[in-house]
C-alpha cells in the first residue's frame, strides 16, 4: 500500500508563499496578497483527498537490526528516511543509567522545566513559560506521576561532559552527512503520561531511548500545510493539532493522511529526519536523549520552506539560537522584544 506522504498539489505551493509572506509582513498584509483564493485552494485539495477513499493509517516505520553504517547512510540517511535501528545501542554503557543512578549524581542540579505546548487557557496562543527546579524535583514527580515535571531539551551533558563516555560518539559522527552544523546532545527524563507536544525543526536527530519506552508520532514535512503552523518568527515550528485530541473540523485533511506510529525500547536507536513533525509520548517512567545536529543540504531536501523560515527567524534569530545551542530553555522562553 503506498501511504499518502507525498503530496502533489498547487496548494502545497500557494500555502507556502502565504506562510512565507506571513512571516515576512505580517497575517494582515499576507491575507490580502498572498492569501487571496487560498481557501479555495484547501477546499479543492481536500476534495481530492477525499476522493480517494482512504481514511488516514498508523503505518509501521522500518526497523531494522544490525544495519551496516553505509547501509544506513544509502537507504535512510540520503532519503531523509526515518528508520528504528533496534537494539543498537543496546552494549553502550548508559544502557545502565536508571532514575536513581541520575538521582544520586545529579539531584541537585537546577533543571530547566520547558512547557512548549498550547496554552490551556487560550486556543490563540502556545505556552513556552519555562521555570527551573531542582533535578531531583523530576525524579521524584516522575516515580509519583507528576505530570507537570518533564524535563525536556535539558542540557544535562553539557553539564556533565563525562556522560559522553557512556555513549559512542563515533557512531553518531560516522552516521550524519560531511558537511554539518553542531553536536547537540540533550537529556529527556519523565514520567508515565507525560509527553512533548507535536512540532518541528531543521534538525536531524539520532534518539537513543535509555530507560523505559517512548512513543512518537511521526508526519513528514510535505504535510506542513495540514498543520497550520503558527507563524511566530521562530527557529522551530509549532502547531495547536493535537494527535490525541484530533479535531477534524479545524484539520479536515488529517482525517485522510497517514503517519509513522513508533515504540521505543531500551538500546533502540530512532533516526528523526531534518523537518519532520513528531509528537511523543511517555508510555513509562523514561530516560533517553537526542544527538542533534544541521545539515542544509538535508534540510532544504526535505523542507525548503521550513530551512528559508528558519534561517530568517527573528524570535529569537538563527544566530542566537546558535550562540546557546545546547540551552534551548534560552530559545523557548526567549520574547521579542
Amino acid at each position: 500500500m503506498k501511504n499518502t506522504f507525498i503530496q502533489n498539489s498547487l496548494f502545497s505551493l500557494r500555502y507556502n508563499i502565504n506562510w512565507l509572506a506571513e512571516h515576512c509582513f505580517g497575517q494582515s498584509i499576507a491575507s490580502k496578497t498572498t492569501g487571496l483564493g487560498l481557501s479555495k485552494k484547501r477546499e479543492q485539495n481536500l476534495k481530492e483527498l477525499k476522493a480517494k477513499g482512504h481514511i488516514g493509517q498508523a503505518l509501521q516505520v522500518d526497523i531494522r537490526e544490525n544495519l551496516s553504517q553505509q547501509e544506513f547512510i544509502d537507504q535512510y540517511l540520503k532519503k531523509n528516511k526515518p528508520v528504528v535501528l533496534r537494539g543498537a545501542a543496546k552494549k553502550w554503557a548508559c544502557m545502565n543509567w536508571t532514575p536513581d543512578m541520575l538521582n544520586e549524581r545529579y539531584g541537585d542540579d537546577d533543571i530547566p522545566l520547558i512547557n512548549a505546548s498550547p496554552n490551556i487557557d487560550s486556543e490563540e496562543e502556545m505556552d513556552y513559560s519555562v521555570r527551573t527546579v531542582k533535578f531531583k524535583e523530576v525524579i521524584e514527580g516522575m516515580k509519583v506521576g507528576d505530570n507537570n515535571l518533564y524535563s525536556r531539551f535539558n542540557d544535562l551533558f553539557g553539564k556533565h561532559p563525562e556522560l559522553q563516555d557512556d555513549v559512542d560518539t563515533d557512531w553518531f559522527i560516522n552516521r550524519r552527512e560531511k558537511l554539518v552544523s553542531g553536536k547537540v546532545f540533550q537529556c529527556f527524563v519523565g514520567g508515565k503520561g507525560t509527553y512533548t507536544h507535536i512540532h518541528s525543526a531543521i534538525q536531524s536527530n539520532f534518539f537513543v531511548q535509555v530507560y523505559g519506552e517512548k512513543r512518537w508520532l511521526l508526519y513528514p514535512p510535505s504535510y506542513n500545510q495540514y498543520f497550520k503552523p503558527l507563524v511566530e518568527g521562530r527557529p522551530y515550528f509549532s502547531t495547536f493539532y493535537h494527535p490525541g485530541q484530533q479535531d477534524f473540523t479545524k484539520y479536515p485533511e488529517m482525517e485522510y493522511l497517514d503517519y509513522y506510529d513508533i515504540l521505543l525500547s531500551p538500546g533502540d536507536i530512532l533516526y528523526n529526519p531534518p523537518s519532520w513533525w513528531h509528537h511523543v509520548i511517555n508510555e513509562t517512567m523514561t530516560i533517553g536523549f537526542g544527538f542533534r545536529w544541521t545539515s542544509l543540504a538535508a534540510t532544504m531536501m526535505a523542507s525548503p520552506m521550513q530551512l528559508l523560515l528558519t534561517l530568517t527567524a527573528y524570535n529569537p534569530s538563527i544566530l542566537f539560537a546558535i550562540k546557546v545551542r545546547g540551552n534551548f530553555a534560552k530559545v523557548f522562553g526567549h520574547k521579542r522584544k
